[in-house]
């Protein structure tokens, strides 16, 4: 038989691997087998690419745009960011993982779709799609009986029950092993690949609890929010935050979902559709459990007294689920030490709050227009401390025990973990110079970033 199919109930790990072009098929299993050893490995070549070796299709892997994003503007495919959250999306920017060809069915009907005439004709045929939430794999091989036109693999997958599908590269890059079950292809050495990892006993190892939560970092670059004297950039907090609470959460088996994983606003504005952007991301999950919105907070354009922590829901009603979820996370921030300013919880129809179907909130950290609130917002133990704090106040709402972790290790990025040792004294110099603010040794540094280094050593006068 030339055709494999697998309908995927739980799975351990996804990944979209890039090579390149450079490992065949085996160099690939071999890798995976390597990784999770104790693990079924699901292995399915990826998207199409140029003659060049360059993917010539939306791809975007651990974080990394592979092709030009503005050509993806609604385009659909498949988006996730771990095993836990895996979706059919046109929301590319929200995964840190997608992956797109042409659609063929969306909400269990075909899509009008097209292809390039290359891409035509009785051939091996891929596809990844979904079906009752379950990762779907198809793959058939070239020049036997199962080769099929997109048409027909459209009707199969449709028989077949698939609700979503996407189609992959074909003809003699058709290529799959399926938990040892493999088709061959050509033997060609192909772009990219999907692997799908399924662990025997999973839900006992890997807390497994099906809720989904979205995280959107406020304020891309294109809204520049700072404190008045250029330290510390709420973008730059924002995201950092979201990636400190989605290290916990995904931990405890939430599925987590970005509004932003880059710098900018995720529509490149700072406008309301780049607010409706992140609402749309929100409202695509169905049956998402919550929305938190992470910001700074400010009163006025210079430094004042207002300081402290506070949260948003878009009205009142103590048995909404906004209301339940904001009381439940100021509680645990309150219980952690935190400077709260008045009433922890207030009531504000933001646009992000009443535009999103899912119990929102909108929590602002502190004011980045307050030199003390400033000085702890830079602080890594402090983000730190937030995090662990809401995060505890999220699982609170989601019903699921705290596993007691606070180490650093496992609650933020690496980035936190300090100055590297050569660079550990310039670092201290920098800082208490004022050169530097003190915060993310390790970070991205962008140009605005340099071109403030250079203002305050004076060689811009």
């Amino acid at each position: 038989m030339g055709k494999q199919v697998a309908e995927l109930t739980t799975l351990y790990d996804l990944e979209l691997y890039v090579t390149g072009c450079t490992r065949t098929r085996a160099q690939v299993l071999e890798y995976a087998k390597a990784k999770h050893p104790d693990c079924s490995v699901y292995l399915l070549n990826g998207g199409m690419w140029n003659g060049d070796g360059t993917p010539c299709v939306a791809l975007k892997a651990n974080g990394s745009l592979l092709s030009a994003a503005p050509s993806w503007s609604g385009i659909y495919g498949i988006g996730f960011n771990s095993a836990a959250d895996v979706c059919y999306t046109n929301q590319w920017e929200a995964y840190r993982n997608f992956l797109s060809c042409t659609s063929l069915i969306a909400n269990g009907k075909q899509e009008a779709f097209s292809y390039a005439p290359a891409q035509g004709g009785k051939r091996g045929r891929s596809a990844v799609g979904l079906k009752d939430g379950r990762l779907c794999l198809y793959c058939s091989q070239d020049g036997t009986a199962d080769a099929a036109t997109p048409e027909a693999l459209a009707q199969e997958l449709l028989t077949l029950g698939w609700e979503y599908a996407v189609m992959l590269d074909g003809g003699g890059s058709s290529m799959c092993s399926f938990d040892g079950k493999g088709l061959p292809g050509d033997g060609r050495k192909v772009h990219n690949w999907i692997i799908a990892y399924v662990k025997a006993g999973e839900k006992e190892d890997k807390p497994v609890s099906e809720k989904k939560v979205v995280l959107d970092p406020g304020h891309g670059n294109q809204s520049n929010n700072q404190s008045p004297d250029g330290t510390y950039s709420e973008p730059e907090f924002a995201l950092d935050m979201a990636e400190r609470m989605r290290a916990i959460l995904t931990r405890h088996g939430v599925a987590v979902t970005f509004t932003r994983s880059g710098a900018d606003n995720p529509t490149g504005k700072a406008d309301t559709n780049d607010l409706q952007y992140r609402c749309d991301v929100a409202n695509a999950i169905k049956d998402l459990d919550l929305f938190v919105s992470l910001h700074t907070n400010a009163a006025g354009s210079g430094w004042g007294s207002a300081r402290g922590w506070e949260i948003y829901a878009s009205s009142p009603g103590d048995t909404a689920g906004r209301n339940i979820a904001a009381k439940a996370i100021a509680k645990r921030v309150r219980e952690a030490g935190v400077t709260v300013h008045g009433e922890a919880v207030k009531h504000e129809r933001f646009y992000v709050l009443k535009n999103t179907t899912a119990p929102a909130v909108l929590i602002e950290h502190g004011f980045h227009t307050s030199k003390e609130d400033v000085a702890l917002l830079k602080s890594a133990d402090y983000r730190k401390k937030l995090a662990v704090a809401q995060c505890k106040g999220i699982l609170d709402y989601l019903g699921i025990a705290y596993d007691g972790q606070d180490s650093i290790s496992t609650d933020t990025p690496a980035k936190d973990t300090g100055a590297s040792a050569w660079a550990r004294e310039a670092w201290e110099k920098a800082v208490q110079k004022g050169i530097l603010d003190g915060s993310a040794p390790q970070g991205n540094c962008t140009r605005e970033m340099l071109a403030t280094v250079l203002d305050r050593l004076g060689l811009l006068d």
